[in-house]
């Protein structure tokens, strides 16, 4: 392509690039446009640059607000035509949206180093004019704390401002170094307490474990002792059957021997 001649995009390919620039917005992240270009590319199957795609949305959107619809229009539908302005409508919506975000964020920046240094000057031209009082802390000495003499700032009624010294900031640091060891042994103690509590909950489980286990066993030689004593009055049942038995046939036996000798003495 020769320099300085634009590239040719068909009215399927406008609508496609303002369709992606919508969905992905550019505006908040430059970035996006690379992800443009690649589906613009696989898309179309032209080999087009991120240049060329970021001049030709900035060609409509002129085109878009000088209202050149014969331009606009070169071809295509009229529902064509119709997505066409709504996606530049909502494109140009987007740019400003995003030039009020930086604005506010520049000002907002601006703000903060104002103050800053406002606070800074402040503090440098009332230096010279700091007094210090005593103040007793905790264990009876005396530390510094320095005051102003003057209101900065001229408001009535309001007191002077006091002013840190090393000594002060220290002993706010020992202050709270105090409070974070308090809550810290705190803590612990409340988690030694639940491990103890936890400890003993384990330990009556496994005494009632044991207990359980205990009775299963009693149970159990129980039950045993009861099958061995039912087994064995039933041997004892089955032999004396026996015997009776074995005692009935002998005296049958007898008895019919003694008959046999008296018939055979008869005769």
């Amino acid at each position: 392509m020769e320099k300085g001649k634009r590239q040719h995009f068909s009215i399927s390919e406008d609508l496609y690039l303002l369709r992606e620039v919508v969905g992905l917005n550019p505006f908040e992240d430059k970035l996006r446009w690379q992800i443009i270009l690649s589906k613009m590319v696989s898309h179309t199957q032209k080999s087009f640059t991120l240049r060329t795609i970021k001049d030709h949305v900035d060609h409509l959107i002129k085109l878009f607000q000088k209202e050149d619809r014969n331009k606009l229009r070169r071809s295509g539908t009229e529902e064509e035509y119709f997505e066409k302005e709504q996606l530049l409508q909502n494109i140009v919506d987007l740019m400003r949206e995003f030039n009020k975000i930086a604005v506010k964020k520049n000002n907002s920046k601006n703000i903060r180093i104002e103050g800053i240094q406002n606070r800074e000057n402040a503090t440098n031209s009332n230096y010279e004019e700091l007094t210090f009082e005593p103040e007793h802390n905790y264990a009876g000495s005396e530390v510094e704390v320095a005051t102003q003499n003057v209101n900065p700032y001229n408001i009535p009624g309001t007191q002077p401002r006091q002013v840190a010294t090393p000594t002060h900031i220290r002993k706010k640091r020992s202050v709270v170094r105090d409070v974070g060891l308090v809550y810290l042994q705190e803590k612990q103690a409340k988690e030694r307490e639940i491990k103890i509590i936890d400890l003993r909950l384990k330990e009556r489980e496994i005494e009632l474990n044991e207990r359980k286990q205990k009775l299963d066993e009693d149970k159990f030689a129980l039950e045993k002792l009861e099958r061995e004593s039912r087994l064995e009055m039933e041997k004892k049942e089955r032999e004396s059957k026996l015997q009776i038995e074995v005692n009935s046939q002998g005296q049958y036996q007898k008895l019919v021997a003694f008959v046999m000798d008296n018939f055979y003495k008869k005769k």
